[in-house]
């Protein structure tokens, strides 16, 4: 909303009135048709205009909102999305390692940028669940590897070999 269309709007209705009733909202747009007063109640009526009130059995329209309506404020520009999964790509044998190995390099990268905003507190908390997500990750790794030990154990015994491969 510009000042110049706000400043407008209390020129022509006065300087005390701060609400606008739904036929002067259509004459400021244009159509005063029975269809075009319609349409406004109906926007009321799906909240896009959220402090319009009845007042004595007359919908009011902040003239702010009005003059939201004639010049809209530019909207802001929504922030990007990052991917945090892994790459985009689905699949069966998805390891169950790959997900905490993505999840600890995401926790670096955002580790840095709090380092860069200055966010102390935040780093710490995202260095915590970064180390027990390495630590779940040793835990497995281990335990991969000794299942891996113990079947090459069982496959020499009942080949009958003295020593493991």
């Amino acid at each position: 909303m510009s000042k110049e269309s706000l400043e407008h709007l209390r020129s022509v209705y006065g300087r005390e009135v701060f609400a606008l009733e739904i036929d002067q909202v259509a004459e400021v747009l244009g159509k005063a048709t029975r269809g075009a007063k319609g349409h406004i109640r109906d926007r009321i009526k799906r909240g896009d205009f959220p402090r319009a009130r009845k007042d004595c059995g007359r919908w009011k329209i902040p003239v702010e909102e009005v003059a939201e309506i004639l010049e809209p404020s530019p909207s802001p520009q929504p922030a990007p999305v990052l991917p945090i999964g892994g790459g985009g790509y689905s699949s069966r044998r998805r390891s169950v390692l790959g997900e905490r190995i993505t999840f600890i390099r995401s926790c670096e990268f955002w580790g840095l940028v709090c380092v860069a905003l200055g966010w102390r507190d935040e780093l710490d908390a995202l260095n915590e669940l970064a180390n027990s997500a390495r630590d779940e990750l040793d835990a497995l790794a281990v335990h991969a590897l000794k299942e891996r030990f113990d079947m090459r154990i069982e496959l020499a015994t009942k080949e009958g070999c003295r020593k493991p491969i």
